[in-house]
Protein backbone atom coordinates (compact mmCIF):
# COMPACT_ATOMS: atom_id res chain seq x y z
CA UNK A 1 0.00 0.00 0.00
CA UNK A 2 2.77 2.43 0.84
CA UNK A 3 4.31 1.99 -2.63
CA UNK A 4 1.01 2.93 -4.32
CA UNK A 5 0.69 6.00 -2.08
CA UNK A 6 4.28 6.98 -2.81
CA UNK A 7 3.68 6.68 -6.57
CA UNK A 8 0.54 8.85 -6.39
CA UNK A 9 2.38 11.43 -4.30
CA UNK A 10 5.36 11.56 -6.69
CA UNK A 11 3.03 11.85 -9.71
CA UNK A 12 1.28 14.80 -8.05
CA UNK A 13 4.65 16.52 -7.47
CA UNK A 14 5.60 15.96 -11.10
CA UNK A 15 2.46 17.75 -12.28
CA UNK A 16 3.14 20.67 -9.96
CA UNK A 17 6.78 20.89 -11.04
CA UNK A 18 5.74 21.42 -14.65
CA UNK A 19 4.15 24.72 -13.76
CA UNK A 20 6.57 26.52 -11.46
CA UNK A 21 10.08 25.09 -11.84
CA UNK A 22 12.43 26.68 -14.34
CA UNK A 23 12.41 24.62 -17.58
CA UNK A 24 15.97 23.28 -17.31
CA UNK A 25 15.59 22.35 -13.65
CA UNK A 26 12.08 21.03 -14.19
CA UNK A 27 13.20 18.73 -16.98
CA UNK A 28 15.88 17.06 -14.85
CA UNK A 29 13.69 16.98 -11.75
CA UNK A 30 10.68 15.53 -13.54
CA UNK A 31 12.80 12.88 -15.27
CA UNK A 32 14.22 11.74 -11.95
CA UNK A 33 10.79 11.65 -10.33
CA UNK A 34 9.32 9.74 -13.25
CA UNK A 35 12.02 7.08 -12.83
CA UNK A 36 11.29 6.88 -9.11
CA UNK A 37 7.54 6.60 -9.75
CA UNK A 38 8.20 3.87 -12.30
CA UNK A 39 10.34 1.98 -9.82
CA UNK A 40 7.58 2.19 -7.22
CA UNK A 41 5.09 0.89 -9.80
CA UNK A 42 7.24 -2.13 -10.69
CA UNK A 43 7.91 -2.91 -7.04
CA UNK A 44 4.24 -2.99 -6.04
CA UNK A 45 4.13 -6.80 -6.04
CA UNK A 46 7.59 -7.40 -4.59
CA UNK A 47 7.32 -8.72 -1.02
CA UNK A 48 8.98 -6.68 1.68
CA UNK A 49 11.75 -8.34 3.66
CA UNK A 50 11.21 -5.71 6.39
CA UNK A 51 8.26 -3.37 7.00
CA UNK A 52 8.74 0.40 6.55
CA UNK A 53 10.59 1.84 9.58
CA UNK A 54 8.55 3.39 12.36
CA UNK A 55 10.05 6.32 14.22
CA UNK A 56 9.14 7.23 17.76
CA UNK A 57 10.33 10.12 19.89
CA UNK A 58 12.90 9.21 22.48
CA UNK A 59 11.61 9.40 26.04
CA UNK A 60 13.34 12.26 27.85
CA UNK A 61 12.68 11.10 31.40
CA UNK A 62 12.45 7.78 33.17
CA UNK A 63 9.03 6.63 34.42
CA UNK A 64 7.72 9.08 37.02
CA UNK A 65 7.56 6.56 39.84
CA UNK A 66 11.35 6.17 39.63
CA UNK A 67 11.70 9.74 40.89
CA UNK A 68 9.75 8.92 44.05
CA UNK A 69 12.41 6.52 45.26
CA UNK A 70 14.74 7.41 48.09
CA UNK A 71 17.85 7.40 45.94
CA UNK A 72 20.57 9.99 45.36
CA UNK A 73 20.39 11.99 42.13
CA UNK A 74 23.02 13.85 40.18
CA UNK A 75 21.36 16.77 38.35
CA UNK A 76 22.70 19.27 35.82
CA UNK A 77 20.64 22.33 34.84
CA UNK A 78 21.92 24.58 32.03
CA UNK A 79 21.21 28.26 31.56
CA UNK A 80 19.22 29.51 28.59
CA UNK A 81 21.44 29.59 25.49
CA UNK A 82 24.34 28.74 27.84
CA UNK A 83 24.55 32.34 29.00
CA UNK A 84 27.26 32.79 31.65
CA UNK A 85 24.94 34.17 34.33
CA UNK A 86 26.78 32.56 37.23
CA UNK A 87 29.84 34.72 36.86
CA UNK A 88 27.82 37.18 38.94
CA UNK A 89 27.91 36.62 42.73
CA UNK A 90 24.45 38.15 43.07
CA UNK A 91 22.94 35.69 40.58
CA UNK A 92 24.53 32.75 42.38
CA UNK A 93 23.37 33.97 45.77
CA UNK A 94 19.86 34.51 44.41
CA UNK A 95 19.62 30.93 43.08
CA UNK A 96 21.29 29.45 46.14
CA UNK A 97 18.72 31.05 48.44
CA UNK A 98 15.88 29.66 46.32
CA UNK A 99 17.55 26.24 46.29
CA UNK A 100 17.61 26.22 50.08
CA UNK A 101 13.97 27.30 50.12
CA UNK A 102 12.89 24.62 47.61
CA UNK A 103 14.67 21.85 49.48
CA UNK A 104 14.12 22.95 53.09
CA UNK A 105 14.02 19.83 55.26
CA UNK A 106 12.93 17.55 52.41
CA UNK A 107 16.20 17.13 50.50
CA UNK A 108 19.83 16.75 51.41
CA UNK A 109 22.13 18.63 49.04
CA UNK A 110 25.42 16.76 49.27
CA UNK A 111 27.09 19.00 46.70
CA UNK A 112 26.28 22.00 44.54
CA UNK A 113 28.47 23.80 42.03
CA UNK A 114 27.50 26.84 39.99
CA UNK A 115 29.59 26.78 36.85
CA UNK A 116 29.32 29.89 34.63
CA UNK A 117 26.54 28.47 32.45
CA UNK A 118 25.15 25.51 34.40
CA UNK A 119 24.45 24.16 37.86
CA UNK A 120 25.47 20.75 39.24
CA UNK A 121 23.57 19.20 42.15
CA UNK A 122 23.93 15.98 44.10
CA UNK A 123 20.80 15.49 46.16
CA UNK A 124 18.74 12.85 47.96
CA UNK A 125 15.25 13.00 49.54
CA UNK A 126 14.88 12.72 53.28
CA UNK A 127 11.56 10.86 52.98
CA UNK A 128 9.60 8.87 50.40
CA UNK A 129 7.05 11.64 49.80
CA UNK A 130 9.51 13.73 47.78
CA UNK A 131 9.68 13.75 43.99
CA UNK A 132 12.72 15.00 42.07
CA UNK A 133 10.75 16.22 39.05
CA UNK A 134 8.44 18.38 41.17
CA UNK A 135 11.31 19.75 43.25
CA UNK A 136 13.44 20.77 40.25
CA UNK A 137 10.37 22.20 38.48
CA UNK A 138 9.55 24.35 41.52
CA UNK A 139 13.14 25.57 41.80
CA UNK A 140 13.37 26.45 38.10
CA UNK A 141 9.98 28.16 38.05
CA UNK A 142 10.68 30.33 41.08
CA UNK A 143 14.17 31.37 40.04
CA UNK A 144 13.27 31.72 36.36
CA UNK A 145 10.23 33.91 37.02
CA UNK A 146 12.02 36.36 39.31
CA UNK A 147 15.16 36.41 37.19
CA UNK A 148 13.27 37.30 34.01
CA UNK A 149 11.17 39.85 35.85
CA UNK A 150 14.34 41.53 37.11
CA UNK A 151 16.63 41.21 34.09
CA UNK A 152 14.26 40.62 31.18
CA UNK A 153 16.26 37.50 30.29
CA UNK A 154 15.30 33.80 30.67
CA UNK A 155 17.46 32.00 33.19
CA UNK A 156 17.13 28.29 32.41
CA UNK A 157 16.93 26.19 29.29
CA UNK A 158 14.09 23.71 28.98
CA UNK A 159 14.65 20.42 30.75
CA UNK A 160 17.69 19.18 32.64
CA UNK A 161 19.93 16.12 32.93
CA UNK A 162 19.65 13.64 35.77
CA UNK A 163 21.36 10.44 36.83
CA UNK A 164 20.18 8.10 39.56
CA UNK A 165 23.16 6.82 41.49
CA UNK A 166 23.54 3.06 41.37
CA UNK A 167 24.09 1.05 44.53
CA UNK A 168 27.79 0.67 43.78
CA UNK A 169 28.28 4.43 43.27
CA UNK A 170 29.56 6.32 46.28
CA UNK A 171 27.88 9.62 47.16
CA UNK A 172 31.22 10.86 48.43
CA UNK A 173 32.97 10.07 45.14
CA UNK A 174 30.26 11.69 43.02
CA UNK A 175 30.24 14.77 45.25
CA UNK A 176 34.01 15.08 44.93
CA UNK A 177 33.73 14.79 41.14
CA UNK A 178 31.15 17.61 41.05
CA UNK A 179 33.21 19.88 43.28
CA UNK A 180 36.29 19.39 41.08
CA UNK A 181 34.51 20.79 38.02
CA UNK A 182 35.88 24.36 38.36
CA UNK A 183 39.44 23.04 38.60
CA UNK A 184 38.99 20.71 35.62
CA UNK A 185 37.46 23.59 33.69
CA UNK A 186 40.47 25.83 34.34
CA UNK A 187 38.51 28.39 36.38
CA UNK A 188 40.78 27.96 39.42
CA UNK A 189 44.01 26.16 40.24
CA UNK A 190 42.45 24.60 43.33
CA UNK A 191 38.75 23.79 43.56
CA UNK A 192 38.75 24.97 47.20
CA UNK A 193 39.30 28.52 45.95
CA UNK A 194 36.14 28.51 43.83
CA UNK A 195 33.46 30.57 45.60
CA UNK A 196 30.32 29.05 44.08
CA UNK A 197 30.32 25.49 45.40
CA UNK A 198 29.51 23.75 48.64
CA UNK A 199 27.29 21.33 50.51
CA UNK A 200 24.26 21.67 52.76
CA UNK A 201 25.06 18.61 54.84
CA UNK A 202 28.81 18.25 55.22
CA UNK A 203 32.16 19.99 55.19
CA UNK A 204 33.45 19.92 51.60
CA UNK A 205 37.04 19.69 52.81
CA UNK A 206 36.19 16.23 54.12
CA UNK A 207 35.12 14.96 50.70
Amino acid sequence: MWRAEARRYITCIIERCRGWLQPAIASATILGMQRLASACHHMRNVPLSHPPPMFTRKQNRLPHDVYNQQRAYSVTICTFNRQRHFLSPSHVEFCLNHLKSACKQSWEIYAYCFMPDHLHLLMAPTNEDQNLIKTIATFKQLTGFHFKKTTGTPLWQKGYYDHILRNEESIKDVAAYILLNPQRGGLVDDWRNYPYLGSFVCDVDEL
